[in-house]
């Protein structure tokens, strides 16, 4: 999760890219795992890492 965090705030990958780039087979899959990790969503987390919110 931490690979994927990073991948978020510094690149424009979709989150179907993010979930295969770092091995889940859908971004339904990613997005619920990072969810219970980081508590945030991974749209919110880009944004919030990024200055917007």
């Amino acid at each position: 999760m931490t690979t994927a965090a990073r991948l978020l705030r510094d690149t424009d990958k979709t989150l179907d890219q993010l979930a295969a780039a770092i091995g889940y087979g859908s971004a339904l899959a990613f997005a619920k795992a990072f969810r219970r990790e980081y508590a945030s969503t991974p749209g919110h987390y880009r944004g919030a890492r990024r200055g917007r919110r």
